[in-house]
């Protein structure tokens, strides 16, 4: 505890320790320890994993969606006119985070939309780097992936991904009328 108050930003160890004092009194947290020599244990409990990570029933907030592209002139239209109308038609909404607001490391903010998200549209037409390491982020949080590519390019897939049933399409209305039924039919699951 003497060295730990900076991790959570307090000025000093009675500040830490009051945190630890409020977070036990509402149930998040358990201390063990601490007296002497012995070393203090804090552990959460199971509330205050709930309050960490407060959407493990839905895996994310319901109905967002991550949507992780290349993003060039050569796909605006997919976006535009495929990938954000299907998603909005459906009912859900999507982030894509070139197009968030924030102050915040791309990478963090990344991850936490991610966290946030119930599930996620990955387009790898270009091959990006970036979009098969967020899909695979994504799955290892449980969340549903649906897997997209521009039909010229699906043959240039990475041999890892390339068995998943990808929505190989050609023009942005192609891909906005099968997305959507690919939503409906695998994350909102209305038959």
């Amino acid at each position: 505890m003497k060295s730990d108050f900076t991790v959570i930003d307090c000025y000093d160890q009675d500040e830490f320790a009051w945190h630890c004092e409020s977070l036990e009194k509402e149930g998040l947290l358990t201390r063990k320890g601490g007296g002497g020599a012995t070393p203090l244990y804090l552990t959460l409990t199971a509330l205050g994993w709930k309050r960490v990570q407060p959407f493990p029933q839905t895996g994310g907030i319901l109905g967002q969606c991550f949507v992780a592209m290349w993003f060039a002139d050569e796909v605006r239209a997919a976006y535009d006119e495929g990938i954000k109308p299907a998603i909005i038609k459906a009912g859900c909404t999507p982030i894509r985070i070139d197009q968030k607001e924030h102050n915040n490391e791309i990478p963090d903010e990344i991850m936490a939309e991610i966290r946030n998200s119930q599930f996620m549209v990955a387009d790898f037409t270009g091959q990006r780097l970036g979009v098969y390491y967020e899909a695979g982020f994504a799955m290892g949080l449980g969340r549903k992936v649906i897997w997209c590519c521009r039909k010229d390019q699906i043959d240039r897939l990475h041999f890892d991904t390339n068995h998943k049933n990808h929505i190989a399409w050609q023009s942005p209305e192609d891909l906005q009328n099968r997305l959507y039924t690919r939503i409906r039919a695998t994350i909102l699951d209305t038959k």
